[in-house]
């Protein structure tokens, strides 16, 4: 915006620099011409605020411009070749991301940051492609609802395609959620089971006794013994 701004546009793209000399005899006398004088004075200008934006460590990779469209020149063959690295690297992470560990928005959101990040560098993906990665890197509980999408897919946006995944998710969570209660009821009737009615009766058999009952006879050798003891 700046050098728009300013009209220096021509500055650094499509340069045309005035001679220096609009002649024989001007150079021969060493008449600079004005225009050349004015073109010059701006250029330098604008170089030294060019420089001025640019970090040390990439200020050091500019070392010999001395016109600000060199430096320009530079500057766009530096950043086109850090852009193309950029987007390799953001294509392949891209690629890389699945749903493991996380929920399916998470999901849906990193993969959504790296597309823009792509776009905002120029490497822009069409939505096909966007969807494409979002149902590779889906587990196959997913199956049901990747089929549905896919045989689907020239109608369905990228906004429809999300919401569907999310309701799928919503329903695995059900169903999960009941799977472990069923799972849990069922072990604690095994390890907790009911009496069975043999158990019971060979338990009352064992634990009630009768006492024998009294003899009718009386004890005669105990009564005979102790009549012999009065005797003595």
């Amino acid at each position: 915006p700046y050098i728009n701004a300013h009209n220096l546009t021509d500055f650094v793209v499509c340069t045309r620099v005035p001679p220096k000399f609009v002649d024989e005899e001007a150079r021969r006398i060493g008449t600079v011409n004005p225009e050349f004088t004015s073109w010059r004075n701006r250029d330098q200008l604008l170089l030294s605020w060019l420089q001025s934006t640019l970090t040390g460590e990439i200020l050091s990779r500019m070392l010999g411009c001395v016109h600000a469209y060199e430096l320009w020149d530079r500057l766009f063959k530096y950043f086109h070749k850090q852009t193309r690295a950029r987007a390799r690297h953001l294509r392949v992470e891209l690629r890389s991301h699945t749903l493991a560990g996380s929920t399916i928005q998470e999901y849906l959101l990193r993969i959504r940051h790296t597309v823009d990040e792509l776009t905002s560098i120029g490497d822009a993906i069409p939505v096909s492609h966007h969807i494409d990665v979002i149902l590779e890197g889906l587990p196959s509980d997913y199956a049901p609802v990747v089929s549905v999408i896919e045989s689907r897919f020239d109608i369905l946006d990228l906004d429809e395609v999300e919401v569907l995944l999310m309701a799928h998710e919503l329903r695995l969570n059900k169903f999960k959620k009941q799977t472990v209660s069923d799972v849990a009821s069922l072990n604690l009737t095994h390890a907790n089971p009911p009496p069975s009615s043999s158990t019971f009766e060979e338990g009352s058999s064992s634990t009630v006794k009768s006492d024998p009952p009294p003899s009718a006879e009386p004890d005669y050798n105990s009564f005979r013994g102790g009549r012999r003891g009065g005797r003595g």
